[in-house]
């Protein structure tokens, strides 16, 4: 009886070109997929930002119709536009937070309201309202970053009542009809008044 067809054929591992070749394979596709989510991640963060921004220049514009004018940083108004940021000093007044919150917001309307901000300190806060026990709160924008680094949303308001704001990112365009505008500076915490396309511009998310 022939028994040459049922013997076992010896079983071939792999070589070690072709496990080399595997694991690049591996590597590649994890690679693909690092940075597909990673730039999810990145458009997530920007349309957080500018519902923020968008939401906080609508605060803005409501505490103007309520008083009559704007929240009043640096004692520019009547002079100059404002440029200001998301500080206690305008965030204490829009949440009437605080002793100098409830003086300049003597009624106590509440003009803004969002999530409580990650980090454990405002030196670390990012992605929303950070309380200082009973006498500050910030609001940041939603990155993780340091200083020098802007944390806050900036804010340009139209404090001398002219209709018309430079354009924060190219200082030769007029805004006109928008009075306050709010941005934030994205990841790199950079922005610059040389154009749109200026790379410290690419990640801003704007209110306009």
């Amino acid at each position: 009886m022939n028994t040459s067809r049922f013997q076992r054929r010896p079983i071939r591992g792999f070589t070690l070109v072709e496990l080399l070749v595997v694991i690049a394979i591996i590597i590649v596709l994890a690679a693909m997929g690092l940075s597909v989510g990673a730039n999810a991640i990145k458009k997530a963060r920007m349309l957080q930002d500018k519902s923020t921004a968008t939401n906080l220049a609508i605060a803005i514009g409501k505490y103007y119709q309520d008083y009559g004018y704007y929240p009043e940083i640096d004692g520019n108004a009547g002079d100059a536009d404002t440029t200001t940021q998301s500080d206690a000093t305008l965030m204490n007044t829009l949440l009437a937070f605080g002793t100098d919150g409830r003086a300049n917001n003597p009624s106590g309307t509440v003009y803004f309201s969002g999530s409580r901000a990650r980090g454990s300190t405002a030196a670390k806060a990012y992605r929303g309202l950070f309380h200082t026990g009973t006498s500050h709160v910030e609001l940041f924008d939603a990155w993780k970053k340091k200083a020098p680094a802007k944390r806050h949303f900036q804010v340009a308001m139209d404090t001398n009542h002219d209709g018309k704001l430079f354009d924060p990112f190219d200082r030769g365009v007029i805004i006109h009809g928008i009075p306050v505008l709010v941005w934030s500076t994205g990841k790199d915490g950079e922005d610059a008044s040389t154009g749109a396309n200026d790379p410290k511009n690419r990640d801003n998310s704007q209110s306009w």
